[in-house]
């Protein structure tokens, strides 16, 4: 019924707990495709280590998770497609908590539950979602304004989509580095119903390494905006103009924090200038930044921590 598909490139340290996971579930209808991204630790002889007949690995030499995770999708043999980064888990109800869900509701464009969020300091907690005391399960009704005023509804780890809808919708971008799940998310948003789950089966260590969230990584304004700009000139988009404003504003705001964190002021100010910024809808943390991108990077730095620790930003 599923295929799971893990791109991995570098992580050894976290590649045989993520397998486990999976063979951990309590369903056993699925198979696991481990996709190799040119790794040049020992993740892929750490994968290959685990023996079980349901698990194949294969290599993309072209760089990046939306190739590996576009070869898996290829190479996959069942209709359901699932996706789990090599240095996350899940819970071993995870795909049982799914397969009940496409029972119930078969003709949805994506499916996914819950997920745990395991931060820098070893927290951990629960995803924020407006819509989570609606029921256990939930159609999602707008997707861009959930993603641009909390954490993603969506994680890539929990979500599980019909193998039919990514081929038809052209999978992940590969010209996309960043963001290129909620980029596929809204597609699918914008084509299909999609729907939620409130079991929170999946863990999601935004510590890890190489992340491609690390700061440095996102000092630039990313492809994936003006994909997002894209979305606007979508058919099914009109009702939700300025919730995709909202969510290209956010990615810029992120853009801001890194810079900021980085100590490149010239760049943050640049952000703080940029009227797309205007649609972001925490008012409050854009202007602290704003005033940030005007001071000293040594000052700005200090208080940034300051502000992080009190959680005014995030």
């Amino acid at each position: 019924m599923f295929s799971v598909i893990i791109p991995l490139y570098n992580k050894e340290l976290y590649i045989q707990k993520a397998i486990q996971s999976v063979l951990n579930q309590t369903v056993s209808d699925f198979e696991i495709i481990v996709v190799d991204n040119n790794s040049s630790d020992l993740s892929f002889e750490k994968a290959k280590s685990i023996i079980d007949p349901r698990i194949r690995f294969v290599s993309e030499k072209t760089k990046g998770v939306s190739s590996a995770r576009n070869k898996g999708i290829q190479e996959a043999k069942f209709d359901y497609i699932c996706f789990l980064d090599a240095d996350d888990y899940w819970l071993e109800n995870h795909l049982s908590h799914l397969k009940d869900l496409i029972q119930l509701h078969p003709n949805m464009g994506l499916y996914a539950n819950s997920y745990f969020i395991v931060e820098s300091n070893g927290s951990q907690r629960e995803r924020i979602f407006s819509q989570s005391k609606e029921g256990e399960n939930i159609v999602l009704k707008n997707y861009f304004k959930d993603i641009s005023s909390g954490d993603s509804p969506i994680h890539i780890d929990a979500a599980c989509v019909p193998k039919s809808v990514l081929l038809k919708l052209g999978c992940f971008n590969p010209e996309i580095h960043y963001g290129e799940d909620s980029l596929l998310w809204s597609l699918i948003f914008l084509n299909y119903p999609i729907i939620l789950s409130n079991f929170a089966d999946v863990v999601y260590v935004r510590s890890a390494d190489n992340r491609s969230d690390a700061p440095e990584k996102l000092c630039f304004e990313l492809p994936v905006v003006k994909e997002l700009e894209k979305l606007l000139l979508h058919q099914n988009a009109f009702k939700f103009q300025d919730d995709i404003r909202a969510c290209i504003a956010k990615q810029l705001f992120l853009n801001l924090v890194s810079c900021l964190k980085t100590g490149r002021i010239k760049e943050a100010r640049a952000f703080v200038n940029d009227a797309r910024i205007s649609y972001f809808p925490n008012t409050f943390k854009l202007k602290i930044l704003a005033v940030l991108s005007y001071l000293p990077g040594f000052v700005t730095k200090f208080i940034l921590v300051l502000l992080f620790n009190l959680k005014l930003v995030k």
